[in-house]
């Protein structure tokens, strides 16, 4: 198995001066991955659960997140930095996809939110009942995230995927 991880930290401090707020930090953070994992015939290993299959992958992800923090007085005097809000979007490119061999089970696990594993045409395979063959989709859901976290209010989120084939959202929570 081999994954690596390159990023970048940009950021950039507004003094601002209004009400609590002494001052907003913007952290710009573009990322790119990369994980191999080689693919190893698993069809006689018992599957109990999706953690039990190993997926194979060769991908890229591609990835940019956008982090507001804030500095606030408090009444005492004393400052604290918390984060607001958050915005992260993120793609995976299957570098070599092919039709492969999947564990039910794992396939069963799969979240459009989830960046690298993508896959289509799911078809059973007749010599083990417990697998089924998917061909990998080269370009994964773009997956956008959302958190707000104001201090003192309640917080929320979300997160949206959209297939980049045939633009259509595949999921939204």
């Amino acid at each position: 198995d081999l994954e690596t991880d390159l990023t970048w930290n940009l950021g950039r401090t507004y003094r601002v001066d209004a009400l609590r707020v002494a001052a907003v930090r913007h952290l710009l953070t573009p990322r790119v991955g990369y994980r191999l994992i080689p693919q190893t015939d698993q069809t006689e290993l018992p599957q109990v659960d999706a953690v039990d299959f190993v997926a194979p992958q060769n991908h890229l992800v591609f990835g940019l997140d956008n982090r507001f923090l804030v500095k606030l007085r408090e009444a005492d005097g004393s400052t604290r930095v918390t984060e607001v809000l958050s915005l992260t979007a993120e793609q995976g490119l299957a570098l070599h996809p092919r039709q492969r061999a999947y564990s039910n089970l794992y396939l069963s696990s799969l979240q459009p939110t989830d960046p690298i594993r993508a896959v289509e045409n799911v078809q059973s395979l007749a010599t083990a009942t417990e697998f089924s063959e998917a061909d990998e989709r080269r370009w994964s859901n773009f997956v956008l995230r959302v958190a707000i976290t104001p201090p003192g209010i309640v917080d929320g989120g979300g997160s949206i995927a959209l297939d980049p084939e045939n633009s259509e959202i595949k999921g939204a929570s």
